[in-house]
Parts: C-alpha cells; structure tokens; sequence
C-alpha cells in the first residue's frame, strides 16, 4: 500500500504528543542531543549528574528549572562497573532517586548472542524494552564509539545508529542524549570549544552524518 500525504486540514487535526519540556529551555521530550568531550573532560560526570537531578528532582540543572521528577536510562558502556559505581555513589551522595535512575551496562545484557552495537536487532530490543520498562523521559548513551565500534567515519553505520536513536525517542517519547569524542588531534592541531565552536563540533568522530542528524549540540571542555 502506498503511503498518502495528508492534506493541510488532515494534518492539522492530528494529535501529535507535545515536545514537553525535561529541563526548561534545555532538553526537551523526543530530542536527539550529541555531547562532545574529549577523554577525561567530564562527559560521563556531566550526564550522570543531569540524570541524578531529574531524579531527585533539583530545583535547576546548570541554572535550568526542572519542572518534575524524571526517569533516566543510563546506557553505561565505557567505564569499569566498580569505578563507575563508585563515581555514582559519590554523585548520590544522600539523596534519594525513588527509582528514577536505572543503569543499563553491557554486562547486564545476559544473552550471548547479544552484540553491544546499535545495528544488532537483539541489542535494539534490549534498549528499547528497557527504556519503555522503566517509562525513561532520558535515555543517556555513554558513548557512540561503544555502539557503533570501529565504524564511526562511516556514513551509512552512522545513519543506521541515528535511525534507532530517534525509534527510541519516538517509542520511548523520550529524549536521547549521545556521547562522543571529537577524533584524535596532535597537540598543535587541538581545537578549543571556546575559540572555534563549528570546528569543535565538526571534529567530533561519527561523521557529518552524527551531528548533523541530531537536534542540538552540547560541548564540554575542561
């Protein structure tokens, strides 16, 4: 069956679910958002904390009112389980989460016939039905390398990443958040986030097509 447009009228009395704030003025429902850091400048540190004060709730994030308590998933691929434990006690510290955060790790994923890569069907499924069990209004990846391997520069793996990335946002009705490092540069060839943000942006592995498929760019540099 071929699919129809529809007219002005018909699509203006659909109902579509609205792009209901996360944080105000800062990550709303169904985004696709690409953070670039370089190793060691505070991505996992950055994205943990954002999930942790949805959860509570706080009152802001880096200044940006959180209207309610929110759920995130986590998708922890890169850091050590124990290290990474530790790292999110100390972020914890005495508040309570109500549940809120969960930790998705790819030792957690028990069937062995299951690749930690965006193109895996199984995998897939694994994400999907854990962001809907756990009705997640943030799924958090940490980071692109971990699920798209050594493929990063190639357009097509990219594109077929991205288009799972947004069924999550759009069957989750959640927002997905991406971690990435730009590639590797030579001491004299390093790019400052703050002298020159396109080319900073630009630098950040997974193609063109990566962060030109997601909705907004997010930077971080020590």
């Amino acid at each position: 069956m071929a699919v129809e447009a529809a007219t002005a009228e018909e699509f203006l009395n659909r109902t579509f679910a609205p792009k209901e704030p996360l944080i105000e003025h800062l990550l709303h429902r169904r985004d696709l958002v690409a953070l670039g850091a370089r190793r060691r400048n505070g991505k996992t540190t950055f994205l943990t904390n954002l999930g942790v004060a949805l959860a509570m709730p706080a009152r802001d994030f880096l200044g940006y009112p959180i209207p309610e308590r929110r759920r995130t998933l986590m998708l922890a691929l890169e850091d050590d389980p124990g290290e990474y434990q530790s790292f999110l006690r100390r972020i914890v510290g005495r508040n309570l989460l109500h549940g809120a955060f969960k930790v998705l790790r790819g030792e957690d994923i028990h069937n062995p016939d299951v690749n930690i890569d965006a193109s895996d069907e199984k995998f897939q499924a694994e994400v999907l039905v854990n962001a809907l069990d756990h009705y997640a209004d943030v799924v958090i990846v940490d980071n692109l390398a971990h699920v798209v391997n050594p493929d990063f520069n190639d357009s097509r793996r990219i594109h077929g990443a991205m288009k799972f990335f947004y069924n999550v946002a759009a069957e989750a009705n959640s927002a997905v958040i991406i971690a990435a490092h730009p590639r590797k540069e030579k001491a004299d060839e390093k790019l400052r986030l703050e002298d020159d943000k396109v080319h900073f942006f630009e630098s950040i592995m997974g193609s063109s097509m990566f962060i030109n498929t997601t909705g907004s760019l997010w930077g971080l540099e020590r």
